[in-house]
């Protein structure tokens, strides 16, 4: 094993990433060797300011606050004002004072700030930490709590998905269906005229201000990789007054150049139904939000909706690239909005838009639908922290102004259009945190600088692009990433070992790419945090890595649709010990070429108090119970729809000759035509052990490749495997094995030579006798043709024509059949005349 008592020297990755105690022995010096020369970059360090001498001097400041300091009160009303049933429950925090916080899962941390203004907009930070973060609640009119399992009273939270961010609730000055004015019922300007209700806050007489209450809770989903652990952060809540000062002009002019390119063309066709009713009447206006919900539908009809034959829908209400208008600073009583916005006029009349010291520092257009290009004068936006233009149809190339800002913090520009290759951030982008960029249509490669001039890198978003790319061995520099989602984005090649420097990575989704090779055990080792990895549907294989005690907060692993093989158990041994019963922890390995027994890891996974609750291991090649063509007897009792279908093993039956060098025809029975295929010759009377490739003719044959090394005369016992090591063997087959033995035979002996010639010049007896047998068949030839020519000078040929010899027979057969009794009658006989002009013969 490989420590190091440093977790922060200079070469702290390669000790960090130390093997598990799972892993084989033989593989220790292997793996070694490759991390000893991958080093790390250096974890910064966390420094939290401390609070401002004002908020020690503030006896009501607590500079820690933990959950028995506070307990859950009832609001009361009278006399048009709400008071705490029980004061002092809930503990008051300072606007701009920094306090830290402990909360263990299902705690609640019960808090409350007062409004002074109602101008005001509140703004939230957190620094969690470690890996555990809280959910917090807030509402105006009561005191939110949730205890599961029991009973809760929420209705808005804010779910914080980094470590390190913020938020600010913004007043909504067109619709206000804002933090303060939402509650049920809706309540100031958003309540119905029919039906007000005051915004007074608890403690304060005046419209809109008064305690605003905030909960922390610390729900169980944050805390699955360790329940009783205690979630450690430091909070601030501060209110700001609304920017009276005006945007400076070469901003604002970017401003109208947005919203007159992108957003003004369509806003003009906004469907008008009557004015008269009061806003945010279905029958007033066309509303996105109306549209995205429904209500427009031919499909199923609103029957409060009354202007169907206006304006209707049919399908697809939710896609933003078809909604059809843009609606920011939409007022269909003024035809154009944002004419009248001047350098004078106080930015937080500019919707959506929030300034500082006159500097446009967040623009929040997120589905507004806004369309084509942005324009060039975007650039001129230098100053701002968080850019939000998602869910548009916006197109064209990304500016490099989008990352020009030193201060920006966060850009969604998630849904568009947009084309070209990735940018880079700025040089300076020390405060860059969240970067999401997907479903676009980028293409190119991931530049190096996405992850070297961003070291507060926390969370990346690549999902849907159109990559061809691999992943840089820079992203090793992004120390601080948490959560990479690369969904379908057109990655491949090899996870870089560099990975492995990811200490803080909790979420990995890279799943629907072209990753190739294994997926390196060095790499798994390093991710101490990681709670989430998906890699399904790539093309990953070799042997899936071990999970143990360096990633024991792991809950999710999705690997399914990939080619990992060999056997697999002891890989989740270690993952299957740290989870918890709380946790909604999965395991999915489906669709890939896994084999051996069904692993009885499974079992104890499935039925242990503390593991996980969905396991998915179909369309692999795990071995039936030896003698059946079924599962073992345990799989029923936890039941089988996990596992699908078990795979029979090889059973040869018979061999051809085994020569050495040349393929061995194999048959029996189930053959597989498997990448994997292989034949094993085990040496009789030796361990020896002999692998070979084989090619798959059918289900009843194979060709095994013969080593042509083999020695003669040996006896071998042969197996066949389908896949990974389940060759034919009474572990496999039970008591249907049967030995398939195999000789190499000895080579036949030599031909023997000609006989040697008479070396004393003398021909053989044998060589004397063929000469006189030739040369008296060549005498009886001469003869025979002598004979021919003597025959053909007398006029009677040996081989006369076909017709005249046929007229001889005749006549020859008429001169035979004289009786017998003429013959006696003449003592004197002589011959037949022969054909005319013949002599008697």
């Amino acid at each position: 094993l490989i420590k190091n008592p440093s977790p922060h020297a200079s070469a702290a990755c390669p000790s960090r990433l130390g093997l598990d105690q799972a892993m084989s022995m033989t593989v220790a010096p292997l793996l070694a060797a490759t991390m000893a020369r991958l080093v790390c970059p250096e974890l910064p360090t966390n420094v939290r300011l401390g609070a401002p001498a004002a908020c020690h001097a503030d006896a009501r400041y607590k500079p820690k606050i933990v959950a028995n300091m506070t307990s859950w009160t009832l609001l009361r009303r009278a006399r048009g004002d709400m008071f705490e049933d029980q004061p002092g429950n809930v503990v008051e925090v300072l606007s701009g004072c920094p306090f830290e916080v402990e909360v263990k899962r299902n705690e609640n941390v019960f808090l409350k700030i007062k409004r002074p203004r109602s101008d005001s907009e509140l703004t939230f930070k957190w620094d969690w930490h470690g890996n555990k973060r809280c959910l917090l609640f807030y509402e105006w009119d009561s005191v939110p709590f949730m205890f599961p399992g029991e009973y809760s009273g929420w209705n808005h939270y804010v779910w914080q998905g980094g470590l390190k961010d913020e938020k600010t609730w913004y007043r909504d000055l067109v619709d206000f269906k804002d933090a303060y004015h939402l509650a049920p019922p809706d309540c100031g300007a958003a309540a119905p005229i029919d039906a007000p209700v005051d915004c007074t806050g608890a403690d304060d007489p005046t419209q809109n201000t008064g305690f605003i209450y905030l909960t922390m809770h610390g729900y169980s989903d944050f805390f699955q990789t360790d329940p009783d652990g205690v979630a450690h952060g430091t909070l601030s809540f501060t209110w700001r007054g609304a920017e009276e000062q005006g945007v400076r002009p070469a901003q604002l002019a970017a401003l109208k150049d947005l919203y007159y390119s992108n957003c003004k063309p369509t806003q003009d066709l906004i469907p008008v139904f009557d004015l008269s009713l009061q806003r945010n009447d279905v029958n007033r206006q066309w509303y996105r939000r109306y549209h995205m919900d429904g209500r427009y539908s031919t499909v199923q009809k609103d029957p409060l909706f009354a202007y169907r034959h206006l304006f209707n829908t049919s399908a697809r209400e939710k896609d933003t690239d078809v909604i059809p208008f843009c609606d920011w600073m939409y007022d269909p009583e003024v035809e154009d909005a944002m004419a009248a916005i001047e350098p004078s006029t106080p930015c937080e009349e500019i919707p959506m838009v929030n300034c500082l010291n006159g500097s446009v520092v967040e623009l929040h257009l997120s589905g507004r639908g806004l369309r084509g290009s942005l324009p060039d004068s975007f650039a001129q936006l230098t100053d701002l922290k968080r850019l939000s233009l998602s869910d548009n149809a916006l197109e064209g190339p990304l500016p490099p102004s989008i990352f020009a800002s030193e201060a920006l913090e966060f850009v969604d520009i998630k849904h568009n259009r947009f084309t070209g290759e990735v940018p880079c951030p700025a040089s300076t982008a020390e405060a860059l945190q969240t970067v999401l960029l997907g479903t676009n249509l980028f293409t190119g490669s991931l530049p190096d600088c996405l992850f070297t001039a961003a070291p507060a890198l926390q969370e990346l978003d690549l999902s849907y692009l159109r990559l061809n790319s691999p992943i840089p061995p820079s992203i090793a520099q992004a120390t601080q990433l948490s959560e990479l989602f690369a969904e379908h984005a057109g990655l491949r090649g090899t996870l870089p070992v560099e990975m492995g420097c990811m200490a803080r990575l909790s979420i990995f989704v890279a799943d629907r790419n072209h990753l190739t090779g294994s997926v390196p055990q060095e790499v798994v080792d390093g991710w101490s945090e990681i709670y989430e990895i998906d890699l399904a549907f790539n093309d990953l294989s070799g042997r899936i890595p071990y999970f143990g005690r360096k990633n024991a907060k792991l809950r999710k692993l999705t690997l399914d649709h990939n080619s990992f093989s060999s056997s697999f158990e002891e890989q989740l041994v270690e993952f299957s010990r740290h989870q918890v019963a709380t946790s909604t922890s999965l395991v999915n390995l489906g669709h890939n070429d896994l084999s051996g027994p069904l692993p009885e890891i499974f079992h104890e996974i499935l039925s242990n108090a503390h593991s996980i609750k969905d396991l998915v291991a179909h369309e692999n090649h795990f071995l039936c119970a030896p003698g059946t063509k079924d599962w073992p007897e345990w799989a029923f009792r936890v039941g089988t729809q996990a596992f699908g279908a078990c795979t029979m093993p090889a059973k040869p039956t018979s061999a051809g000759e085994a020569v050495p060098g040349e393929l061995l025809h194999v048959y029996g029975s189930g053959f597989e035509p498997s990448a994997e295929l292989k034949c094993r010759l085990t040496q009789l009377g030796e361990a020896r052990q002999t692998d070979v490739g084989a090619s798959f003719v059918s289900e009843e044959h194979v060709l095994c490749e013969l080593p042509a090394e083999l020695p003669q005369g040996t006896s071998y016992r042969l197996s066949v495997a389908n896949y990974g090591s389940d060759f034919s063997s009474a572990a496999t087959l039970g008591d249907e094995y049967v030995p398939l033995l195999v000789a190499v035979p000895l080579s036949p002996p030599p031909p023997a030579p000609p006989p040697p010639l008479e070396t004393d010049g003398s021909l053989a007896p044998a060589a004397v006798g063929a000469i006189v047998a030739a040369a008296a068949v060549a005498l009886l030839a001469l003869g025979f043709v002598i004979c021919m020519v003597l025959k053909e000078r007398s006029g009677n040929p040996m081989f006369a024509p076909l017709d005249e010899r046929a007229a001889k027979e005749v006549v020859i057969t008429t001169s035979l059949a004289t009786s017998t009794a003429e013959m006696a009658m003449a003592p004197t006989v002589t011959a037949s005349k022969g054909l005319e002009g013949e002599e008697p013969v």
